[in-house]
């Protein structure tokens, strides 16, 4: 009991820090005097934003985000259909090479670390698993409808001492090393597609998994229209598949609100899920829930 609270204790500190900081580091940057478009090529240092953004109904991505599911057809055995999921994480610029005149447009080089985790109301808040993730990206615009994104990744996947404990589920050891590539095209100015290819050339339970990863995906995000521009709305449709799962389609449906305050994105919004679980050791399963999320894009 005493380390359950101790790791709750952590997630409320982590959950407080960012908080706390992300105002701070968004007031720092928006002092920063604005680049001279007479100067030229310029390098940004850990730059904000990115040319390429986050696909919006990925569950699997990285991102701060509370997430309460009813978990409709439920396939991990002995575990509930009450949970909620909590990640903690996002994608961070490293450094950004813009072109004259074009702040923010530039070739950019970043991270994206994440914790996600899934935790069982109908078992005293046990955690079913987490995953760790992390890739280094390079995104740019090839004009100004087309994104391209380059990169390799990494997911490594755990059970929970809870439930491992509950159910004697040992480790598979599912863990990803992959290559990806990405391209988005914005066809009109609200909607956008993307697709995506990533191939592993590592994986520890090669019995088990296999090196291919499809994703593609439709969304439609209208200019804010209301709060002088910083609240609006958005919908969105992501579809993944995985060779290790006979690439089965996983089928995301997203829709919410998006407020910008501070230099940061909040988003509330309803989903529907089915596919994979978000937890890689469990991938051989297929739930389906309805969730609602609080979200935080860093």
């Amino acid at each position: 009991m005493q380390s359950k609270v101790r790791r709750y204790s952590i997630s409320i500190a982590l959950w407080a820090v960012l908080l706390s900081v992300g105002p701070a580091l968004a007031a720092e940057q928006s002092a920063a005097p604005p680049a001279s478009v007479e100067e030229g090529p310029h390098m940004v240092m850990a730059p904000r934003g990115d040319p390429y953004p986050p696909y919006l109904a990925d569950p699997h991505r990285a991102s701060v985000e509370i997430l309460n599911t009813r978990v409709t057809h439920v396939d991990i055995p002995d575990s509930g259909n009450s949970r909620y999921g909590l990640k903690l994480g996002g994608r961070f610029g490293i450094a950004r090479l813009d072109p004259q005149g074009h702040p923010g447009e530039g070739w950019q080089f970043g991270m994206e670390l994440g914790f996600v985790g899934e935790f069982d109301l109908d078992h005293d808040y046990d955690n079913i698993g987490w995953d760790g993730i992390y890739a280094f990206l390079f995104t740019a615009p090839l004009s100004e409808s087309v994104r391209i994104k380059l990169g390799t990744g990494h997911r490594s996947s755990h059970v929970g001492d809870e439930y491992m404990e509950r159910t004697g589920r040992r480790r598979i050891n599912y863990t990803r090393l992959e290559r990806l590539a990405g391209l988005s095209w914005y066809f009109v100015p609200a909607w956008r597609l993307y697709g995506e290819y990533g191939r592993a050339y590592e994986m520890n339970n090669e019995a088990l998994q296999r090196p291919g990863r499809a994703q593609m995906g439709l969304e439609y995000q209208p200019a804010r229209q209301w709060w002088n521009g910083q609240l609006g709305w958005y919908t969105a449709l992501d579809v993944s598949a995985m060779e290790e799962r006979d690439w089965q389609a996983d089928i995301a449906v997203r829709a919410g609100y998006v407020f910008d305050a501070d230099g940061r994105r909040w988003s509330l919004s309803a989903m529907y899920y089915r596919g994979r679980p978000t937890i890689g050791e469990f991938f051989q399963h297929t739930e389906s829930y309805f969730g609602i999320g609080l979200r935080l894009e860093l």
